[in-house]
């Protein structure tokens, strides 16, 4: 790959050793004209899917795009007054656009499974909507341009009120608009005044749009490079198993009605979970033997199937990571942990402050390394690399 592309390089697990080997590109970028940008992208690249519908078309996403920015307008406008160097003023972002590097093995489904793993990893356990196209660039360059709603985005309607996108004047003699400095010029509505009809009511309209922009893209570009790269690689290792044991932890549900400070602890919690997931799956496979006897001893089953249809022997390490599985799976179940002093720290009672619960998570993420780290020395696995 050419080292002149610009943006974030990651590895590539290499299917047949398993280890991380070549490099692919991953590059997140601020939206500032969303029309141009779909414009731009349904002249040039194959649409590949929109996320709230199997068989949405231009037209569908064309009208999601109007109501999303026609409710930003409307209901989250923002004054920028801070000029940049180039003496452009700062606009507002609408959504993000990842564009990824994919294999070129990936058929018509792989590339939809590969976005929807990518985005399901990537969005901590928030309604993300997002659309995807392919492009082809360069010689060998294959790639995935995916915009993302930066507002979660349900598909299930909630009446606000209309509000006015910019303030109007009118002549108070003529009574006819006028410009703002037209010296009789009085003020009609101001921006951000709600819209009244002709008894004085208040209009109502419905949006299919969260209040506050989601946690899991609200950083700073930088940070979402990081992020980016880590959920490239976490992508890979997730669709590289055929069969998976049916392991899940609990999820913490993030709404808008939440606190941020609670949303952004839960979204933390969602992308450990993630990655404890796929360690402990990573080992288990290797230490599952398939019993016909159908005992109930160490049995886990398939993702594609029930505990009870599908069983599996454990090997002993299988069934030291099945107790580690169950460890952890209380913690999140009961909000709350067990640290190796004897310790008892919680998760999410932001009564304790939002660094003392990060460092929880912290600690907790730690141990778990730390009983991964023992059970592969211990019976001579593969070490897996884990980060931070």
């Amino acid at each position: 790959m050419s080292k002149k592309l610009k943006g974030e390089l990651s590895l590539k697990i290499n299917e047949d050793t398993g280890k991380m080997e070549e490099v692919i590109y991953g590059r997140p970028t601020p939206v500032r004209n969303l029309k141009r940008l779909m414009s731009s992208y349904f002249n040039k690249h194959r649409f590949v899917k929109a996320s709230w519908s199997k068989s949405a078309k231009q037209m569908e996403v064309n009208e999601m795009v109007e109501s999303y920015l026609q409710y930003v307008a409307q209901h989250k406008m923002r004054k920028y007054t801070k000029v940049r160097a180039t003496n452009k003023t700062y606009e507002a972002i609408q959504g993000w656009n990842i564009t990824l590097m994919i294999d070129h093995h990936l058929d018509d489904l792989g590339v939809k499974k590969f976005a929807d793993k990518f985005m399901d990893i990537l969005s901590g356990g928030e309604k993300l909507g997002y659309v995807v196209f392919e492009a082809h660039e360069g010689e060998f360059g294959r790639y995935l341009h995916i915009w993302v709603c930066d507002y979660e985005f349900t598909g299930k309607a909630r009446v606000i009120k209309k509000r006015y996108e910019r303030a109007a004047y009118r002549n108070k003699i003529t009574k006819t608009f006028c410009k703002k400095d037209d010296p009789n010029a009085e003020c009609i509505y101001k921006a951000g005044d709600v819209v009244k009809d002709k008894n004085g009511e208040d209009v109502e309209v419905s949006v299919l749009f969260g209040i506050t922009k989601c946690v899991s893209l609200a950083h700073e570009p930088k940070f979402l490079y990081h992020r980016v790269r880590q959920c490239i690689i976490d992508t890979y290792a997730s669709l590289q198993a055929t069969q998976k044991p049916v392991w899940r932890f609990k999820r913490f549900h993030i709404w808008w009605s939440n606190h941020a400070k609670l949303n952004k602890i839960y979204a933390d919690i969602n992308r450990k979970q993630k990655i404890m997931e796929h360690t402990l799956m990573y080992y288990l496979e290797e230490q599952m033997v398939h019993d016909y006897r159908d005992d109930d001893f160490g049995t886990v089953g398939y993702a594609s199937r029930t505990i009870d249809e599908v069983g599996f022997k454990l090997t002993k390490a299988g069934r030291e990571l099945k107790d580690i599985y169950y460890q952890y799976y209380g913690a999140f179940k009961n909000y709350h942990f067990t640290d190796s002093d004897g310790t008892s720290l919680s998760l999410i009672d932001t009564r304790k402050g939002r660094e003392a619960l990060f460092e929880n998570i912290q600690r907790l993420w730690n141990r778990f390394k730390l009983n991964i780290q023992q059970l592969v020395k211990r019976y001579d696995l593969k070490e897996l690399t884990l980060s931070n």
